[in-house]
């Protein structure tokens, strides 16, 4: 989940470098490091905190350098500390190596390396790589042939998922290499970029993907790459028409802030491309009426947009579907084969987990589908067909906005199965208008005397029956996300099955309630609880005569479309005790954007 960066070009790299980690930084920020060569010699700088920092560290020793690589990490092997940060070298202090992935067998490898006689240092799996290479150039010129040669050999060596760039003392280039980790070429008039992402790359850069199993040189007028046997391979041209990153805040406190304002645009531009673009016709007929089982996989806010997907699915399509987490699927018996549709959804279309449960589903012969808002992204190439949603850039860590655009592309897509499967269906795309204007309103007011009463708990329950289930479980991970209270999604049927001997009188619970026919079943579980002392938070679209401690009011329009206001509602919730902490709402503590290892 590190961002990797690299330049080789005309221009000093080091403000170009930096400004590339900058917008990789929601790939991790627990240290940051760059490499670079200079009157024949590899030098590093690292340190610990985010790419401000590593700023700081090169104001005092500037460098005229050319050609440079640098990393921003999210700690995987090892502590947060300088010698775990990146660039890793190898032990004659000639190889530097930033790595995204990980290296599974890397623990056997270091003992390979230990009996060569060869210390390692640090505790990442990263360090291994330069030592292998320099093993494998063990009496041998540093030359590009032999580099390449050593790799040829290292590479195989790797079991897991890599992207590298690497710089080698004296040479005059940037070895790239990659295999399950994105990865992408830049070229402009002044130089050649590597980058993580395309949003790290410049706006008007010539962009190019690599694919799994490739290796590179990178020169300051070009590339050259090649496959694993290193046979001559040709990259395509990406048509991007913008690869920046919004990184304007536009007078807001905070980029999730911003974001959450930003949900009505998502929704809108999401249902109004893939309708303008007729995007749901290109699903084949054929795969949807011949499927016997749904499956649907995700991970994180993704899943959450899954489960509301395969509720929808269940009671408008009669299908029966499969909702899992991808961390977990892709190790069961999941009976996957060719009557199988399966969805992946993925913000970033890059996440490790669901990447290989749909690889497992090809394997099987299932019809592929993805659910991403990135078009240049390993899912949307991988699978039978992708629906795009239109969210627009997330800085912040925590999912908002996409997660509006994902529900939207799912109650598009049931509505469009529905069709084919000649199933009636109470709502239409153009009710999807009305939701827009809903989600228009603010919380933030109704909102503080409730931040108030549970900033200092320790532990919060979210509680709901049916599709309230599915929203409480997302509200509950973004509490945990930006304000680490420990928070936990309940169905409240369940209550007296256990849970229940947890509430007291300093229990604080958050009850949704917006479909109508479950009113009386839910007041009933709030009376439970009440009983044992509970303090009661209730976010609720329905007329309901029973005191509680607070009362939030939604409006609606449809019951069914729940999820996008009552999840803005917890979503400015996380937002305001986040603020209320002091805490940092954009990067929380030990996380990043996109988890691209597993």
């Amino acid at each position: 989940m590190c961002g990797i960066a690299g330049y080789i070009g005309k221009k000093p790299a080091q403000n170009i470098v930096l400004d590339c980690l900058k917008k990789l930084e929601y790939r991790g920020y627990d240290s940051a490091g760059v490499g670079y060569l200079l009157n024949k010699g590899l030098y590093t700088v690292k340190v610990t905190g985010g790419v401000d920092n590593l700023k700081q560290a090169l104001q005092k020793n500037a460098t005229p350098a050319s050609v440079m690589i640098g990393h921003t990490r999210w700690a995987t092997h090892g502590k947060v500390c300088t010698k775990n940060a990146h660039p890793q070298i190898s032990e004659n202090k000639k190889i530097a190596v930033v790595h995204n992935g990980i290296i599974e067998n890397f623990l056997q490898l270091k003992q390979t390396l230990y009996l060569d006689g060869i210390n390692l240092v640090s505790d990442t799996d990263t360090e291994v790589i330069p030592n292998l290479i320099m093993q494998k150039l063990k009496g041998k010129a540093y030359t590009i042939k032999n580099v390449l040669n050593a790799l040829n050999k290292v590479l195989p060596m790797l079991k897991g998922s890599f992207a590298l760039c690497i710089l080698i003392d004296n040479l005059n280039c940037l070895f790239i290499a990659t295999k399950f980790s994105p990865l992408v070429i830049g070229k402009t008039n002044t130089g050649v970029m590597v980058a993580s992402d395309i949003v790290g790359l410049p706006q008007k850069a010539q962009v190019y993907k690599l694919k799994d199993n490739t290796l590179g040189l990178v020169f300051k007028d070009g590339f050259k790459c090649y496959n694993f046997n290193l046979e001559p391979v040709i990259l395509q041209k990406l048509d991007v028409k913008n690869n920046g990153l919004d990184t304007d805040i536009n007078g807001f406190s905070s980029f999730m802030e911003k974001e959450i304002n930003q949900s009505p645009s998502a929704l809108l531009n999401t249902a109004q491309n893939i309708l303008y673009n007729n995007a749901l016709s290109y699903i084949p007929k054929n795969a949807i009426e011949s499927a016997k089982t749904f499956f649907i996989c995700a991970c994180g806010t993704a899943l959450h947009a899954g489960r509301v997907l395969g509720y929808l699915l269940q009671k408008y399509c009669g299908i029966f579907c499969v909702v899992d987490y991808a961390s977990e699927f892709r190790y069961k018996n999941n009976f996957l084969d060719k009557h199988s549709f399966c969805i992946f959804i993925s913000q970033s279309g890059e996440t490790a987990d669901t990447l290989g449960c749909l690889e497992l589903a090809k394997q099987s012969g299932a019809f592929c589908l993805g659910i991403t808002n990135v078009y240049t992204s390993r899912i949307s190439n991988m699978v039978d067909y992708c629906l795009f949603t239109s969210a627009g850039t997330e800085n912040s860590v925590a999912s908002t906005k996409a997660y509006i655009a994902q529900l939207c592309s799912a109650f598009l897509l049931t509505e469009w199965i529905s069709k084919v499967l000649g199933k009636n269906i109470d709502y239409s795309y153009k009710d999807l208008l009305d939701v827009a204007l809903c989600l228009k309103e603010d919380y933030y007011l109704k909102l503080q005397p409730v931040v108030n009463a549970i900033k200092d708990l320790q532990s919060l329950y979210i509680l709901g029956r049916d599709i309230d289930y599915i929203t409480a479980q997302e509200g509950a991970l973004k509490i945990k996300e930006v304000s680490y209270i420990h928070c936990e999604a309940m169905p409240l049927g369940e209550l007296k099955h256990g849970s229940l001997a947890l509430f007291n009188n300093t229990t604080y619970a958050i009850v949704l309630l917006t479909q109508k026919e479950l009113t009386q079943k839910v007041i009933s579980n709030i009376i439970e609880m009440q009983s044992r002392g509970a303090h009661i938070i209730l976010i609720t679209s329905q007329k309901v005569d029973i005191v509680v401690d607070f009362c939030i009011y939604i409006n609606n329009k449809k019951d069914v479309f729940s999820p996008f206001v009552a999840t803005k509602v917890l979503q400015q919730l996380a937002l305001l005790l986040a603020k209320q902490k002091n805490l940092n709402v954009d990067k929380p503590r030990n996380l990043a954007k996109s988890v691209t290892v597993e």
